[in-house]
């Protein structure tokens, strides 16, 4: 496989991520949870479980919830490598901007 292949395939799953973005997300909000995804795709075969956990770290992070010890140690592990939610956020409105698209 050639790099503008791997290029390619990368592009297509990050565009197959978009079916999981839920109706009332913010681009900003979906950016974030879209890149705690990624993350941990090939690291968890449990892909409902997952996507479950996808949100409550985005309920985590931009609503202020909690959850029992271990769901909260799990997703500390899950984003240990990642970049904060704070920053997430501002790549997502600096794209944005970029782009020239101001809706959130």
């Amino acid at each position: 496989m050639n790099l503008s292949d791997l290029v390619a395939a990368s592009r297509q799953f990050v565009d197959e991520l978009d079916q999981y973005r839920e109706p009332w997300e913010s681009h900003t909000h979906w950016y974030a949870r879209k890149t705690f995804l990624r993350h941990n795709w090939d690291r968890f075969d449990d892909k409902p479980r997952l996507l479950c956990l996808s949100s409550a770290w985005a309920n985590v992070e931009f609503m202020g919830n909690r959850y029992p010890h271990a769901v909260m140690n799990q997703l500390k592990e899950m984003t240990s490598e990642m970049e904060t939610s704070s920053d997430l956020l501002r790549e997502a409105e600096k794209q944005m901007s970029q782009q020239g698209n101001t809706r959130l």
